[in-house]
């Protein structure tokens, strides 16, 4: 009678060790996937408000952790996309005074968001003839 793990595949040991090793990695990256965002300063004030260390990937995970974007650090640091908010779903306030911000539709499915504060910067010289 044969075992019913006769089927399964063998892995030379030499081999196994590697497979453990890529399978971790495969796994572990897909658990933290890293958002994309494009606008500098916005990344920067991310990182700096989920204290990360600078030039830090930021991953989805991580974003989740973001409830307030409101602090006065953020305003006037030109900021000019809102790309990768959309991952910070449990975002409730965010306060972007005085940045170049055109478009809003990152923040469009944040059901959690309560609290938008958002003027515009006003060029700081105006000329005219």
């Amino acid at each position: 009678m044969k075992s019913p793990f006769s089927r399964l595949p063998v892995f030379p040991s030499s081999r196994f060790p590697v497979f453990l090793v890529v399978a971790t990695l495969l796994i572990s990256q897909a658990a933290a996937q890293v958002v994309k965002i494009p606008d500098p300063n916005l990344r920067e004030a991310i990182r700096e408000i989920l204290q990360l260390p600078v030039g830090s990937p930021i991953t989805q995970q991580q974003m989740e952790k973001l409830h307030h974007l409101d602090n006065e650090k953020i305003e006037k640091m030109g900021i000019t996309d809102l790309t990768g908010l959309e991952y910070a779903t449990n975002l409730s306030s965010i306060a972007l005074n005085q940045n170049e911000i055109t478009d809003l539709s990152p923040l469009s499915n944040l059901i959690q968001l309560k609290s938008l504060v958002h003027s515009a910067q006003v060029p700081s010289t105006v000329s005219g003839k």
